[in-house]
C-alpha cells in the first residue's frame, strides 16, 4: 500500500503534465494533507528503513516529504514520536557518515542536510530539534563546518 502510494504521487506528476515549480509543489502539499498521520507515519517509516540501506529514490523522496507546507509540522507531532526519534537517528548517522568517509559531492545522503534545514526552519521543528537532538545537531554542525574549513 505505501508503495502504491509513492508511485500514484509520481503518476500524478506525469498524469497532470506537471512541469512547473508551482503546480509541483501544490501537488505535493496536496499529497502531504491527504495522508492520515498512520499512514504517513508508516510511510515516512518505510522510507527511513530503504535510506539505512541508501537507496537513492527514497533519499529523495522523503526530501521532497520535508519541504512540503504542513510536514514539518506533522512530523514534530506527537503521534509520529517513534518515527521521529529513528528518522533523526537515520539522518544523523548517515550524515556523519557522508562528512567523515565519503565523498560528498557524489553522495545522496547529503540531501538529508535539506530534511534538517526544513525542520530548523520552522519554530515547531527547531524546538523540537534543539529540544531533543541538540547532541548530534551540534556534531553535524561541527563535522560539517569542519569539513569545509
Amino acid at each position: 500500500p505505501l508503495q502504491l502510494c509513492c508511485v500514484e504521487f509520481w503518476n500524478a506528476i506525469v498524469n497532470l503534465a506537471i512541469v512547473d515549480e508551482a503546480r509541483f509543489v501544490a501537488l505535493r502539499n496536496v499529497f502531504v494533507l491527504s495522508l492520515p498521520t498512520p499512514t504517513l507515519a508508516r510511510l515516512l517509516a518505510a522510507l527511513v528503513e530503504r535510506v539505512e540501506r541508501n537507496e537513492e529514490e527514497a533519499i529523495y523522496f522523503l526530501t521532497l516529504l520535508f519541504e512540503a507546507d504542513d510536514f514539518v509540522k506533522r512530523f514534530v507531532s506527537e503521534e509520529m514520536g517513534s518515527v521521529r526519534r529513528k528518522s533523526f537517528d537515520v539522518f544523523f548517522a548517515a550524515l556523519t557518515q557522508v562528512l567523515t568517509t565519503l565523498d560528498i559531492s557524489s553522495n545522496p545522503l547529503v540531501v538529508l542536510l535539506e530534511a534538517l534545514v526544513s525542520t530548523g526552519g520552522q519554530d515547531e521543528g527547531r524546538a523540537c530539534l534543539l529540544s531533543d537532538f541538540s547532541k548530534p545537531l551540534i556534531s553535524t554542525i561541527a563535522l560539517f563546518v569542519a569539513r569545509f574549513q
